[in-house]
C-alpha cells in the first residue's frame, strides 16, 4: 500500500491507487508528500494541488478540518490513534462516517505521519448503541427531574398557598407579590413537565401519526407555536423500533425550530410513499440552508443524520426561501424482499 522511491537523493513515499482506503503521508511539517486517488477525488484537487503543500490549507476549515488536527496530536504525542468521525469534504457531498488511523512513522525520511480512513457508512453498531446510550440518559433524566426537582416544585407551591392565606389576614398589601411568586413556580413546574414528557419513552400504543399527532399538539400547548399534524388516521405498519426512531427524529426537529427558527406555524406530515414512509416537517420561520445544516456543530442535527443512517433512510434539508423543510424518508423495511421491490420499481422507472 505504501512504497518508496528514490528521488535526488531523497526517498519519496508513494501510495498505492488501487488501495481502497483513503490515505495520504505527511512530513514534520505538516505538508503532504504522498496522498491516493482516493483522497484526491474525495476532495476534488489535482495531485500536483496537493503535494507539497500544508495539509490544514488542503483539507480546509469545513469538517474535515478535524482530521488535520488529529494528526497533528499523533504527530505531536507519538503514538497511534484512532477515531471515528462523520465527514463531508465539501459543501456539495453528502457526509460519510470513518475509521481514522494516524500512525507516526518512526523514521529518519521525510514521511512523518500516514493517516488510512475505512468507511464505515454502511456499519451503524457505532450509532445504534450513542443513540441507545442517548435513550437511557434521557430516561434517567427524566426519572430524575419528576422525583426531585418536580416534588420539591410541587412542596413550594403549598408552601405558597399557606403563605398567601397568611398574608391575607396579616400583611394583605404583599398578597400580589406573593401570587407573582407561587406564578413563577407554576410555571416553572409545567415547563419541568414538559421537560420530563420529552425525555420519557414515547407513547406509542395508539401508533406513530397519534403519537405524532400528540406531540404537536404538546408543543403547541407548551410553548405557543402554530403547530399542527397531517398523516393517516389509523397505525402504520412499521419494523420494531422504527416508530420510536421516527417519533424521536420528529421531537428533535421541533425542539430545533422552537430554539431557533423564530416560527410562527410549523407542519408536521407522515405520508407513505410506496414503499417508504415519509415525514416532512416544514416551518415558516429564519430558514436553514443546507450548508448550514451540515456544517451545524449542534448535536441535534447530528443526532438526526444519525437517526436517518440507523433506520436505512435518509434525510433532507432545504430552505424554500423562507423556513425551512426537513424530510425524513425511511423505507418500511430493509430485507432482502423489499430491496427487490425498490430495485423493481427503479427499473420501471428507466423504461
Amino acid at each position: 500500500m505504501l512504497r518508496s522511491e528514490t528521488v535526488t537523493g531523497r526517498v519519496r513515499p508513494e501510495i498505492d491507487d488501487d488501495c481502497a482506503a483513503l490515505l495520504f503521508v505527511v512530513d514534520r511539517e505538516y505538508r503532504i508528500v504522498a496522498i491516493n486517488e482516493a483522497m484526491l477525488e474525495w476532495l476534488g484537487l489535482r495531485r500536483d494541488e496537493a503535494l507539497g503543500r500544508p495539509l490544514a490549507r488542503v483539507l480546509g476549515d469545513g469538517d474535515l478540518a478535524v482530521v488535520g488536527v488529529r494528526a497533528r496530536e499523533a504527530l505531536e504525542s507519538g503514538r497511534n490513534m484512532s477515531c471515528r468521525e462523520t465527514l463531508a469534504a465539501r459543501l456539495d457531498t453528502e457526509p460519510r462516517c470513518f475509521e481514522f488511523s494516524y500512525l507516526p512513522l518512526a523514521s529518519s525520511g521525510e514521511s512523518a505521519l500516514a493517516c488510512t480512513a475505512r468507511e464505515v457508512g454502511s456499519d451503524r453498531s457505532f450509532e445504534a448503541e450513542l443513540l441507545e446510550a442517548a435513550s437511557r440518559e434521557r430516561r434517567r433524566l427524566g426519572r430524575d427531574l419528576h422525583d426531585t426537582l418536580g416534588q420539591d416544585l410541587a412542596h413550594t407551591s403549598m408552601l405558597l398557598q399557606g403563605l398567601e392565606r397568611r398574608l391575607a389576614g396579616e400583611a394583605p398589601q404583599l398578597l400580589p407579590y406573593c401570587r407573582e411568586v407561587r406564578d413563577a413556580v407554576t410555571t416553572a413546574a409545567e415547563s419541568m413537565r414538559a421537560t420530563v414528557h420529552g425525555l420519557l419513552p414515547a407513547d406509542l400504543e395508539g401508533g406513530l401519526p397519534a403519537a405524532l399527532a400528540g406531540l404537536a399538539s404538546r408543543f403547541t400547548r407548551y410553548d405557543g407555536i402554530g403547530i399542527s399534524f397531517v398523516g393517516p388516521q389509523g397505525p402504520v405498519s412499521l419494523p420494531p423500533g422504527t416508530a420510536e426512531q421516527v417519533y424521536r427524529f420528529a421531537q428533535e426537529a421541533l425542539s430545533n425550530i422552537l430554539r431557533h427558527a423564530s416560527a410562527r406555524t410549523v407542519t408536521v406530515a407522515l405520508a407513505p410513499e410506496q414503499l417508504n414512509l415519509v415525514l416532512t416537517i416544514e416551518d415558516d420561520g429564519v430558514g436553514l440552508g443546507p450548508a448550514a445544516a451540515r456544517n451545524a456543530g449542534g448535536m441535534g442535527l447530528r443526532f438526526m443524520r444519525s437517526r436517518a443512517g440507523i433506520l436505512g433512510g435518509s434525510v433532507e434539508f432545504v430552505s424554500p426561501g423562507r423556513g425551512t423543510r426537513v424530510v425524513l424518508t425511511v423505507p418500511y423495511d430493509n430485507g432482502p424482499d423489499a430491496q427487490a421491490a425498490r430495485a423493481t420499481d427503479d427499473e420501471r422507472e428507466k423504461l
